[in-house]
This record gives structure tokens, C-alpha cells and sequence, in this order.
């Protein structure tokens, strides 16, 4: 059973234009996934603020280009409830 308190979230801000956020339940399943490509920023953020009960889990990087997040991102539907090591230097405070 999921515990609501643990889900979690991602939100990647590309500075060369664009924008991910992903959201994961309270046993890391993956939830919903959006993309500056095929939605409404305001309206996706609203679901991520809505679905992750305790903000601290809400993880916002800023990275410079998309081609950078790309290249290091391993497999973003698989991401832990904790910073991502080769993202801490674009890590910012939700």
C-alpha cells in the first residue's frame, strides 16, 4: 500500500528552453511524467505541488542544457527519493 507522505518529485528546468517533471508514489513507482513539448507549466506544477504531500520531496535542478541531462541521466523513470550525484551542482531549494 502506498503511503502518501513518501511520494516524491522532479522538476528539470533546461536554461537553453524547456522543462520535465516526473512524480513518483510512496513505493517509487513511477506516476505521471510531463514535458515542456506536450504540456501546460502551470498546470503541471499544480499537479506536483497537489501530489507530493511534503514539498522538501519535490527535487528542482536547473541544468544548463537539455543535451547535458540527456547524456548524464541514467533513467529518469527509476529515480530514487534523493538527490541525483551528477545533478548537485544545478540543485535548488523548492
Amino acid at each position: 500500500m502506498e503511503n502518501e507522505d513518501n511520494r516524491y518529485g522532479f522538476m528539470f528546468d533546461f536554461v537553453d528552453g524547456g522543462w520535465n517533471i516526473i512524480m513518483f508514489d510512496g513505493n517509487e513507482n513511477y506516476h505521471a511524467y510531463y514535458t515542456s513539448d506536450e504540456n501546460d507549466f502551470d498546470k503541471s506544477v499544480q499537479h506536483l505541488e497537489d501530489y507530493v504531500v511534503d514539498l522538501k520531496n519535490i527535487y528542482k535542478y536547473s541544468i544548463p542544457t537539455y543535451d547535458e541531462f540527456y547524456e548524464k541521466m541514467e533513467d529518469i523513470f527509476l529515480l530514487k527519493n534523493k538527490p541525483i550525484e551528477v545533478f548537485t551542482d544545478y540543485l535548488s531549494a523548492y
